[in-house]
């Protein structure tokens, strides 16, 4: 089963991905070029990570 199907990504969609590191290959889900996506994939390490991202989307 590809990553795709496992994470319900449905033909056509594209991701967000955010963090990427450049050696991981998503060959069969297709990243958003122009800000638009089906959804994101978030890469971290820490759950710090998550906390300062959230935190930092959450600011008006």
């Amino acid at each position: 089963m590809s990553l795709a199907k496992k994470m319900l990504f449905k033909p056509g969609s594209t991701a967000t991905m955010v963090g990427k590191p450049d050696n991981v290959m998503l060959d069969d889900i297709p990243e958003s070029m122009d800000g638009a996506s089906s959804g994101v994939i978030l890469f971290v390490r820490t759950l710090a990570e998550v906390d300062h991202l959230v935190d930092t989307s959450t600011r008006h």
